[in-house]
Order: structure tokens, then C-alpha cells, then sequence
């Protein structure tokens, strides 16, 4: 349930942790203010982080089967939770109400979803969903297409903070790059050792007006 994986990835956060630093305001347009900090090893009660618990028991039927690897989202009253071809949509009673499914090899489809996330801009509900071409953009309403930001760089994990900065985690030289809304990127950060790296499959946490995220692999420890 979306308690139980929650739990679960704060544990093993504590564990590790690098810290990346944003304000929850919007940057102005055309700068951005990125730092990485790494903190020491430190345990914590979860109910020092945690203060208000409410459990949502997910529809299961043939057309919304989740597997192992989920992320969940709440926004809107709708619970979004992937799996590895589709994103399903819950209402907050549990019951399943949609979903998007786009798996395939043509312009507008993905052939795996490495994470997703809901955004407003522009007015408009945005479903984004990262995979190897890059970040496609979709209505979170009714899941029609609306574009694709071609990434530079392969999304494993993202964070979009504005049109102008866009966090990547990535398997390539970096552990993260910064990109924007057309997929340029600018800036990479925390150089990865090829011999010892490793996917998790965590996310980018908000805690305190930061971002927190798993990290191994990299020169830095």
C-alpha cells in the first residue's frame, strides 16, 4: 500500500543521504540556484518526520495491476501510481478512474517509464513521464500527448523545479544534470564511478523545502 512504500523508502534515505537545495518559490526566469550537500549518517524517529497517516486501499481489477516498483503521486484529490508501462489514476476513495498507457515505440509512446511527476504550468495539469527518449509531456486530465523534452541526457529519476530547471538523475558521467524545458543541459554534478554504480529506484523526497536523494557510486563516497 502507499503507507507501506513510503515507509520504506524514508528508511533508506536516512541511511545516506545527499542533500539538493531549492526554494519551494519559482526561481525567476533564467537563473536557478542548485547546491549539493552531503550530511552525515543519523537516525530519526519516522514520527519526527511523518505527523498525519491515511491509508487508501487501491481498487484491484485486470485494468489497474501494480507491480513491485510504484511511485505514488496525490494531487488534485487523485492518487497517480506507475508501474513500468502505465501511470493509474485512483480517486482518493481507492477507486481506479483511468489511466495512461502509452507503451510502445511510436513518436508519442515510451518503452518504460523510469519515474513520473505532476506539474501545473501554463494553466494546464501536466502528466510528465521520464524514460529513455527523454521527458514526454501529457494531459493529466484526459492523457492526450502534448510534447516531448528531449533530454541531453537519460532521465533515471527528475524534479522539475521550473521551465528553466529541471533536475536529472542520470547514469552518465554525472550523477545529476540540470536541464531545462527544451532538454539543454547546462550543468553537471557529483561525477560517477563506473565500477561501483548503482540504480536505486528511489525518488526525490521534498523534506523542510529540500530535496533528499539516495545516492551511491560516485567519487564523493
Amino acid at each position: 500500500n502507499i503507507f507501506a512504500a513510503k515507509m520504506k523508502k524514508l528508511l533508506i534515505v536516512l541511511i545516506h543521504l545527499f542533500i539538493i537545495v531549492s526554494c519551494t518559490e519559482k526561481p525567476p526566469q533564467r537563473t536557478s540556484f542548485f547546491q549539493v550537500d552531503k550530511i552525515k549518517e543519523k537516525s530519526c524517529k519516522l514520527s519526527e518526520l511523518i505527523h498525519d497517516v491515511e491509508y487508501i486501499v487501491l481498487e484491484t481489477n485486470d485494468s489497474c495491476l501494480l507491480d513491485g516498483q510504484n511511485k505514488y503521486i496525490v494531487y488534485d484529490s487523485v492518487v497517480y501510481a506507475s508501474t513500468n508501462k502505465e501511470i493509474l489514476k485512483f480517486n482518493k476513495q481507492g477507486e481506479f478512474i483511468g489511466k495512461l498507457s502509452r507503451f510502445g515505440g511510436g513518436p508519442e509512446d515510451y518503452m518504460a517509464i523510469n519515474d513520473f511527476e505532476i506539474i501545473k504550468r501554463n494553466g494546464v495539469t501536466e502528466l510528465l513521464v521520464g524514460h529513455q527518449k527523454g521527458i514526454s509531456r501529457y494531459s493529466a486530465e484526459t492523457c492526450d500527448y502534448l510534447g516531448i523534452i528531449r533530454t541531453e541526457q537519460t532521465p533515471l529519476q527528475f524534479k522539475y523545479l521550473s521551465d528553466e530547471t529541471i533536475i536529472l538523475s542520470t547514469p552518465g558521467k554525472y550523477s545529476f544534470w540540470i536541464c531545462d524545458i527544451t532538454g539543454k543541459c547546462r550543468n553537471g554534478f557529483l561525477a560517477n564511478d563506473p565500477a561501483n554504480l548503482v540504480h536505486y529506484l528511489l525518488q526525490f523526497i521534498e523534506v523542510d523545502n529540500k530535496l533528499l536523494y539516495f545516492l551511491a557510486g560516485t567519487e564523493d563516497g
